[in-house]
């Protein structure tokens, strides 16, 4: 599955935040699932900060995994593990 969003000015990153959250606890909750992941185009410190703020740990860079406007680009890698997920709760 894969999820993207849009930089919002009248919401900031809060709105994107929460739904991070929320979904990480269905996926969690309702699903035998024990390890979610986000990646990002590593110039793109909101998404990281969202990341991180939803307790995602960095596990490393994907380099020039991604094609972007006619350039490879690097991709950061985050991830939560559902022990990880229970102990934030």
């Amino acid at each position: 599955m894969a999820i993207g969003s849009t930089r919002c000015k009248c919401c900031g990153n809060s709105i994107i935040s929460q739904a991070v959250s929320l979904l990480s606890s269905y996926l969690f909750k309702g699903h035998c699932i024990n390890r979610l992941e986000i990646r990002m185009d590593t110039r793109n410190t909101a998404s990281e900060r969202v990341a991180i703020k939803c307790g995602f740990e960095k596990e490393g860079v994907s380099r020039s995994a991604n094609y972007v406007n006619g350039q490879h680009v690097d991709m950061n890698i985050y991830s939560l593990l559902r022990s990880e997920w229970q102990s934030l709760a």
